[in-house]
């Protein structure tokens, strides 16, 4: 069990006293999981897009096409951390 897995059991058993059977119990946590992971992919694709736009102005780098550059390497980015992080994170088997 990680640290949300304890968090999810200690609120669902413990403090609502619900009782789920262990199918439903893995696929609520998996949505969680879910949903932190695209909170996480959110803030890192926001601070990416703010440090590229910061660092072609810094750097008088395609300051005309900055706009264009940010949103590419956001992409180039945050998707494969996002494919990652549900992966090997929020939808480990086992």
């Amino acid at each position: 069990m990680d640290f949300i897995d304890k968090i999810l059991h200690f609120f669902i058993y413990k403090v609502f006293r619900l009782k789920l059977s262990e199918g439903k119990y893995v696929a609520l946590v998996e949505f969680v999981k879910f949903g932190i992971v695209g909170l996480s992919n959110t803030v890192i694709s926001y601070v990416i897009y703010l440090l590229v736009l910061f660092a072609c102005d810094k750097a008088n780098f395609m300051v005309k096409y900055d706009y264009l550059l940010a949103p590419i390497l956001n992409l180039l980015i945050s998707v494969p951390v996002n494919f990652l992080l549900n992966k090997f994170w929020a939808f480990k088997k086992g």
